[in-house]
C-alpha cells in the first residue's frame, strides 16, 4: 500500500466542536474495505486498510498529521475541509525518515528513546469519556478534551521529540457481538433479588445504582457508533543528557488517563 502523509495546519483558534472530527471518522469508516471471498483474503492477501492520526512535538513545536492510503487521499482531505474550513492541508515528507532506521545508529548519536502502547483496562465495550462529557452549557465552563495532552507536548524541550500515533482500522461486526454480551451481562447483574432480614417479603428487588445505569446507557450508545480497531502508542526521543523519563512514562500516560470513565 502506498501512503500519503498530510499535515493539518491549524489556525490560532478553532470554533468547532469535536463532533466535526467524528464526522470525518464516519466517512473514513464508510470507505472500509474487506475481502469478500476466501480467494481475495488468502490468495490476493487483501486486508482492511488502515489510517493513522498523529501528533508530534519537535522541541515543543506541535504538528498534526493524518496518514492515509494514497488512493483515498483526496477523499480524506475533502472531508477535513468540509468540517474544518479554516485549516490548511499539505503533503509532507515522513518525519520518521529524519532519524536512522536502526536503534543501534540512534544510540551511537547519543540519543535514547522510550516507546509504549496503551491498552484498555476493561473490555472494549465499556465507555471511555467522550468529548460530550467535557462540554458545558456555559462556554467558559467547558473543557478542551485535548488540553492536557497538548500541554504535555508543549513541555517538550529543545532537542527532544514526542510522537503520538493512533492507528485505526474499521472494525468488523464481531466487536458488536462481544459488546452485546457485555450489555446482557450488565443487565442480568444490575437487577437481582435478595433476602433482607426483617423484611415482610422473603425476596426484594435490588435495582441498579444510578452509576451502573449510566454505564449501561453508555455501553449501548457505543454499540450504535462505527467501531475501529485502534492502537495508541507514543515514542519519546532525546539526547541522553536531557532525557526525561518522567515525561515519557508518566506525563503522557496521565494525560490519556483523563479519558478513563472510572
Amino acid at each position: 500500500t502506498r501512503w500519503a502523509l498530510l499535515e493539518i495546519l491549524m489556525p490560532r483558534e478553532i470554533r468547532k466542536s469535536p463532533k466535526a472530527m467524528e464526522q470525518v471518522l464516519h466517512q473514513i469508516y464508510a470507505m472500509r474495505n474487506s475481502p469478500s471471498h476466501w480467494h481475495d483474503k488468502y490468495i490476493k492477501g487483501e486486508v482492511t486498510l488502515s489510517y493513522s492520526l498523529e501528533v508530534a512535538s519537535f522541541g515543543g513545536d506541535i504538528h498534526f498529521y493524518v496518514r492515509t492510503p494514497a488512493q483515498f487521499r483526496n477523499i480524506v482531505e475533502a472531508q477535513i475541509y468540509a468540517n474544518y474550513r479554516d485549516v490548511e492541508i499539505v503533503d509532507v515528507a515522513d518525519y520518521v525518515d529524519r532519524l536512522p532506521s536502526r536503534t543501534a545508529e540512534l544510540y551511537k548519536m547519543g540519543m535514547d528513546l522510550f516507546g509504549v502502547e496503551l491498552v484498555l483496562r476493561k473490555d472494549e465495550a465499556y465507555p471511555i469519556r467522550m468529548y460530550i462529557q467535557f462540554e458545558a452549557i456555559e462556554e467558559e465552563k467547558a473543557l478542551d478534551p485535548l488540553s492536557a495532552l497538548i500541554e504535555e507536548l508543549s513541555r517538550v524541550k529543545k532537542d527532544e521529540q514526542l510522537w503520538i500515533q493512533l492507528a485505526i482500522r474499521p472494525a468488523e461486526s464481531s466487536w458488536r457481538e462481544r459488546g452485546e454480551k457485555v450489555v446482557k451481562a450488565l443487565k442480568e447483574k444490575g437487577v437481582s433479588k435478595a433476602r433482607v432480614m426483617g423484611s415482610a417479603e422473603d425476596l426484594v428487588t435490588i435495582s441498579r445504582s444510578p452509576g451502573e445505569t449510566e454505564v449501561l446507557k453508555q455501553v449501548e450508545a457505543n454499540l450504535s457508533k462505527p467501531g475501529f480497531d485502534t492502537v495508541i502508542r507514543y515514542l519519546y526521543l532525546a539526547p541522553r543528557s536531557v532525557f526525561n523519563i518522567q515525561l515519557a512514562m508518566r506525563g503522557v500516560r496521565s494525560a490519556f488517563n483523563q479519558y478513563a470513565a472510572s
